[in-house]
């Protein structure tokens, strides 16, 4: 298996994280489960324009997190998480 990327929140991320989850700890355990693919398959994630670095993925709702897009960035060895806003009606619904 390759090398897994590391996963940095960027301080733009966890601000707007606070901002929108007051349960930190179930908001990071629900997740956990896209590390899975920041570690390994960030490229699943769709471009936000086609000549961008940047990408983002939806996330559904689960206990602790409201459907929400992550925006990001990745190299061979890091994903770095930019910053994430909550789907609002007519936005991915």
């Amino acid at each position: 298996m390759d090398r897994l990327r590391s996963v940095v929140y960027e301080a733009t991320f966890e601000a707007a994280r606070e901002r929108i989850e007051a349960d930190t700890r179930r908001f990071d355990d629900a997740f956990l489960a896209l590390h899975w693919i920041f570690e390994r398959r960030p490229d699943l994630g769709t471009r936000t324009d086609a000549n961008s670095d940047v990408w983002f993925i939806k996330i559904e709702s689960k206990p602790g997190l409201k459907p929400a897009f992550v925006y990001y960035t990745f190299t061979d060895s890091t994903t770095y998480l930019l910053f994430i806003e909550l789907v609002s009606h007519g936005n991915g619904d």
